[in-house]
């Protein structure tokens, strides 16, 4: 699985990212795999790490953050059953 982001309007987007193990690791999918050398050479941003309960238990994830033009993109991988989170702020109000 892989999280799709599309940005309909310039916004700053935050990735939560976990590498746990979630499954079987064979197939090409590892070829698309973001590590976070890859997140950083396609400038996101660092911001410590975050605890996420799944399924019952807290698992640490990295955040990072990227500002969005309005039409850009990004197609992310951390793991081949689970996308990363993804969380974008809400609209104001006009």
């Amino acid at each position: 699985m892989a999280a799709l982001i599309k940005a309909h309007r310039a916004t700053r987007v935050y990735v939560a990212a976990c590498w746990a193990h979630d499954g079987n690791t064979s197939g090409q999918w590892t070829e698309e795999v973001w590590t976070e050398a890859v997140f950083r050479e396609k400038g996101w941003e660092p911001q410590g790490a975050v605890g996420i309960t799944h399924r019952g238990t807290v698992q640490e994830h990295k955040l990072f953050t990227k500002k969005f033009a309005e039409g850009e993109q990004a197609r992310i991988r951390t793991r081949k059953y689970g996308a990363p989170f993804v969380f974008v702020r809400k609209p104001q109000q006009r």
